[in-house]
Formats: structure tokens, C-alpha cells, sequence
């Protein structure tokens, strides 16, 4: 892949001692990385994920490229199936793999072979899997340094007290219900 200096970017995929994969446009601290892959990377949407046709036996199929160093998902749909048997069926959503080039997604054939055929898809992807889970007993803290102060103006509040621990907030922490709005304290 070629890009110009202003367009690109350097993307670390690292594993830690814990064996998480992490993706990020930082370096890692040194020692911090188990495994460490760099890459550069456009930062132009339109080419980060790239879809191919390719014959090959007498079929067609579709090859898939994420040049993103996180995963992605895509959405293949149809726009006009004439005599053509589609592997799986369209609409097709997956998730293709951070740094993968050249993957096989979709198999194309003849439903008849006396006649031709046509495949017209169109595609989208969206950054993520959509199928990732936070860890069990993480903690996951904002990315500010601890006993700072900042504010906040967008969230969300559970009024429960287990949703509340969810959000990073103590229990016994008091919320205030307002006509208008509402104030908890916390502590991170």
C-alpha cells in the first residue's frame, strides 16, 4: 500500500503479558509488548477496506482487504442477482481481522450454466466488532490522571446501585434528582 506522508499513519498491534492483542496509533511503553507489529496505514476511509473480485475454477469470489490494524465489519448487499448462486446469501455481514489482505468472504457461480449471469453488491463497513465484550473484573477508568477534576457534560444514569458500580461510580455514591437534572457524586 502506498500513501503520502499527510495522509498516513504509523498503527502498533501489540499483545501484553496477558496475552490481550491492543491496537493503537501510540507506541507502547518499552517492555510493555510481548508482540509487536507496526504498520503504516492511509487514513483515507474510502481505501482502508477494499473489496476483489477474482475467477478462479469457474467461480467467482470476492476477496476482502482491512488495511486498518483493528478488526472491522462489513455489510455486502445486493443490488441485482441474475442467475447466480451467492455464498453465503446476500445481505452478508462479518468481521474481517485487523491487517487482513486478500480474504476469500463470498463464493459466486452459475445457478444455470447455459446462461450468463450478474452480481452487482455494494458494500459498507464500520470500524469494531461488533461482538466484543468488555473483561470480567477490569477496571476501566477514564483517561484522565487520578484525583484530577473535569467535567462532564454528556452521560448517562443508572439509578440503580448496580448499574451504578457499572459506570465506574460507588454505590453510596449520592444522586440528586431534579425537575430538570441530575447530579451524582463520584470518585474514581
Amino acid at each position: 500500500m502506498s500513501a503520502s506522508a499527510a495522509h498516513a499513519r504509523k498503527m502498533y498491534k501489540f499483545q501484553d503479558d496477558l496475552g490481550r492483542w491492543h491496537y493503537s496509533d501510540a507506541k507502547p511503553q518499552e517492555g510493555m509488548a510481548k508482540s509487536l507489529e507496526v504498520s503504516q496505514v492511509a487514513m483515507d476511509p474510502a481505501t482502508a477496506v477494499s473489496l476483489e473480485n477474482r475467477d478462479a475454477e469457474g467461480r467467482r469470489q470476492v476477496f476482502a482487504s482491512n488495511r486498518w490494524a483493528g478488526p472491522v465489519e462489513v455489510e455486502v448487499t445486493p443490488l441485482e442477482v441474475v442467475n447466480m448462486l451467492v455464498e453465503p446469501p446476500l445481505p452478508h455481514r462479518f468481521v474481517l481481522a485487523g491487517g487482513a489482505v486478500a480474504a476469500p468472504i463470498i463464493d459466486m457461480r452459475l445457478a444455470d450454466s447455459r446462461q450468463t449471469g450478474t452480481v452487482r453488491y455494494g458494500y459498507r463497513y464500520t470500524p469494531g466488532d461488533p461482538s466484543a465484550q468488555p473483561e470480567e473484573n477490569h477496571a476501566y477508568l477514564p483517561p484522565i490522571a487520578p484525583g484530577s477534576t473535569y467535567a462532564i457534560s454528556q452521560g448517562f444514569l443508572a439509578h440503580s446501585a448496580t448499574k451504578a458500580r457499572k459506570t465506574g461510580m460507588r454505590s453510596t455514591s449520592p444522586c440528586r434528582k431534579g425537575r430538570r437534572s441530575t447530579r451524582c457524586g463520584t470518585a474514581w
